[in-house]
C-alpha cells in the first residue's frame, strides 16, 4: 500500500495548479493520499472547499506569521520537518516552484531522506519508484529507481499533467495542528524587503511568458517586454545573463539555476538559447524566438522564429495588439 504526502501551495486562497499536478500523479500511483498546507492567520482558507479535494486526509499546519519570511520559509521548513518526522509515508511530493525548490531539499535533509529535484515522471513497479528527470542541462533524461521503503522526497516539474477532474467520492478528514516556532530566524537580519520587482503572475502558473536576455542590451528594454506581457495577460521572465547584469530581479530567472516553466506560449527575446536556459523552458508548448542572430541556438527549438531587431519587432507587436483591442 503506497501512502503519499503532498505538500500543497495556496494561491489567493485556492490550491495552486502546481499542487493539482501532484494530486494527479499521486492518483496514479498511490493507494492513499494526504495533503499538508502550512497556513497563517492571514490566509483565507475555506474548510468546505478543501475537504472535497481528491485526498484522504488533510493537515492544516497553523504557523506563526513573521513580518519577514519572503524567500526564506524557515517556519514552513520547520513545520513540515516535524510532520514528516512523526508520520510514515512512502513518498513526499513537492512542486518545483520557488517554494518547493527552497523547502523540499531542506525538509529532506532534516529527515535524512533521499531527494530528487525537477522530476518529470514517476511510475511504480514491483516495490520500486521509477523516476525520470533531465540531466546535462536538459539535453538528456535519466531514470532512477528507488525503493518505496526508503520514503524519498521528490520535487516535480510543474505543468506536466492535464488538469482535468480527478474522480473523487471522498470527504477528506482534516486535522489542524498548531506549530510553535522556536528556532533562530535569520530573516530578522533583513532590515527591509520589497517585492515590487516580483511578478504579479507567478511564472510557474503563467500561460504566457515574455522572456528577455542579454541581447536586449539594458534594463530599460525590459519595460517594453513588461508592457507586452501585461497586454497578453502573461508574466515576465529572463535569462541568467540578464539577471546577472542587474537588469531584472533574479526571482524571474528561467533556466537550470532558475525556475522551470511550462507555459502555452513562451516568447524569447534576445536569448541565444544556451542549454542552461533551455532546461527551464523547453517543455513550453510553443516557443517563439526573436533574435537578430540567424544562427542562434534558440531557433532550433522554436516553433516560430523572427530574425531582426527585437525593439522594432516588439513595438510593432504591441501596436498591433493595441489596435486589435480597440476594434
Amino acid at each position: 500500500m503506497i501512502n503519499t504526502l503532498i505538500v500543497g501551495e495556496m494561491n489567493n486562497g485556492k490550491l495552486s495548479e502546481n499542487s493539482f499536478d501532484l494530486l494527479k500523479i499521486s492518483d496514479k500511483i498511490s493507494d492513499q493520499t494526504s495533503l499538508v498546507l502550512c497556513t497563517t492567520s492571514k490566509d483565507n482558507i475555506s474548510i468546505d472547499e478543501i475537504k472535497i479535494l481528491p485526498v484522504d486526509f488533510i493537515y492544516l499546519l497553523k504557523t506563526p506569521s513573521l513580518d519577514i519570511d519572503n524567500g526564506i520559509y524557515d517556519i514552513d521548513t520547520y513545520a513540515l520537518s516535524l510532520l514528516l518526522n512523526s508520520k510514515d509515508y512512502n513518498l513526499t511530493l513537492f512542486s518545483k516552484s520557488e517554494y518547493g525548490s527552497v523547502v523540499a531539499p531542506r525538509v529532506a535533509f532534516r529527515n535524512n531522506k533521499k531527494y530528487l529535484s525537477d522530476c518529470t515522471g514517476i511510475s511504480l513497479e514491483e516495490g520500486l519508484f521509477s523516476i525520470e528527470r533531465p540531466i546535462y542541462g536538459g539535453v538528456a533524461n535519466a531514470v532512477y529507481e528507488l525503493s518505496v521503503n526508503i520514503s524519498p522526497v521528490f520535487s516535480i516539474r510543474p505543468g506536466l499533467q492535464d488538469l482535468d477532474d480527478i474522480n473523487n467520492n471522498k470527504i477528506a478528514e482534516i486535522e489542524e495542528m498548531e506549530i510553535q516556532f522556536n528556532e533562530p530566524h535569520p530573516a530578522k537580519m533583513i532590515e527591509e524587503y520589497s517585492n515590487d520587482s516580483l511578478e504579479e503572475i507567478k511564472l510557474e502558473d503563467a500561460k504566457i511568458i515574455i522572456s528577455g536576455g542579454r541581447g536586449l542590451g539594458n534594463e530599460i528594454a525590459f519595460e517594453e517586454l513588461k508592457k507586452l506581457a501585461n497586454l497578453l495577460g502573461g508574466a515576465l521572465g529572463a535569462s541568467r545573463a540578464a539577471c546577472d547584469a542587474g537588469w531584472i530581479d533574479h526571482s524571474l530567472q528561467i533556466g537550470l539555476t532558475g525556475k522551470t516553466v511550462t507555459p502555452d506560449l513562451y516568447i524569447s527575446v534576445g536569448i541565444s538559447g544556451a542549454s542552461q536556459h533551455l532546461a527551464g523552458c523547453s517543455m513550453s508548448r510553443n516557443i517563439v524566438a526573436i533574435n537578430n542572430d540567424k544562427d542562434a541556438n534558440i531557433f532550433n527549438v522554436a516553433r516560430f522564429g523572427v530574425i531582426g531587431d527585437w525593439n522594432q519587432i516588439i513595438k510593432s507587436f504591441i501596436s498591433s495588439i493595441e489596435d486589435l483591442s480597440l476594434k
